[in-house]
């Protein structure tokens, strides 16, 4: 009879182990009895029913990204300025992706974007994208250079930013330089002097002038406003001295275009007698702070 009964508890432990069923209490009651598991299924490792091949790889999964329940967007790219998406001066053309860079300040809590000094949004969830999730379409405007500024706001304050860049949705093939014509130098006085021209096409304007018989020229800041009719203003020119002066005009492909002939004026002589009815000014001269306007006693003596 005892043969029997353990014969039956040894069944019983068995069978619980190969389906997972819990071992009665009353198996401790068999004396000197060693139970061991099937060879064939470890209920601890294998689970039921288990098709996949232990010889594939195992899923490769990334922590890559900081923030998280958030699409990517382009500014997600490399980037180690304050703000991604767009850097200076580049040309960009349909939906862009500007954002500040969490990675630098992880705890912006809102973003102010102004778009050459007008609102445009403001940004109060992570990653605080210009325009939302759905970037900034820039077929809204006009084919130009722009300068979006603001401000993100971090537990330490606010900190500003401004970027300078080319939208530029037509022509993106464009390779061709403007072509730049009638040259001319206006308004010319002893100090100052006024460089026009036109080109076929927007681009930006700009003037190189020197002494006449000087090497280096001296640059004048570039205007980025893009048009086809140009003006520069010359300031600080000596008086009574010949100048050498040449244009350059740059399109929103930053082809450059420089005038191939060298220009000159010459401004007045700050010490010759005055010939018109009055002293101090000039017509069309461009005049600031303190003048002396006069009758030309030399001409006129007995007023």
């Amino acid at each position: 009879m005892r043969k029997k009964l353990n014969l039956i508890v040894i069944n019983i432990v068995t069978l619980s182990l190969i389906f997972c069923v819990p071992v009665p209490v009353w198996a401790d009651l068999v004396p000197d009895q060693t139970i061991t598991t099937s060879p064939t299924i470890d209920p601890l490792t294998t689970p039921p029913n288990d098709t996949s091949d232990p010889t594939e790889p195992p899923v490769e999964t990334t922590t890559d990204f900081l923030i998280e329940n958030n699409s990517l967007s382009a500014a997600d790219v490399p980037c180690e300025t304050a703000m991604c998406g767009v850097t200076a001066d580049q040309p960009v053309s349909g939906i862009i992706y500007v954002e500040p860079n969490l990675s630098l300040n992880p705890d912006i809590r809102k973003v102010a974007y102004y778009l050459n000094g007008t609102f445009s949004t403001r940004e109060y969830a992570s990653p605080f994208t210009w325009g939302g999730s759905a970037g900034f379409d820039t077929t809204k405007l006009k084919d130009g250079i722009y300068t979006l500024a603001g401000a993100y706001t971090t537990k330490t304050g606010d900190q500003n930013f401004s970027i300078t860049f080319t939208i530029l949705n037509a022509g993106l093939d464009d390779t061709i330089a403007p072509v730049i014509s009638a040259v001319v130098s206006s308004n010319v006085t002893a100090s100052s002097a006024t460089i026009s021209w036109t080109t076929d096409e927007l681009s930006d304007s700009q003037v190189e002038y020197r002494v006449q018989g000087a090497t280096p020229w001296t640059v004048t800041s570039a205007d980025r406003d893009l048009t086809t009719n140009h003006s520069v203003g010359l300031t600080g020119l000596n008086a009574g001295t010949i100048y050498e002066y040449r244009v350059k005009s740059k399109d929103p492909m930053g082809n450059l275009a420089t005038q191939t002939e060298i220009s000159i004026l010459t401004t007045s002589d700050a010490t010759a007698p005055a010939t018109g009815d009055f002293t101090g000014v000039t017509a069309g001269a461009t005049v600031s702070g303190l003048v002396n306007i006069g009758p030309n006693l030399s001409i006129h003596p007995g007023i």
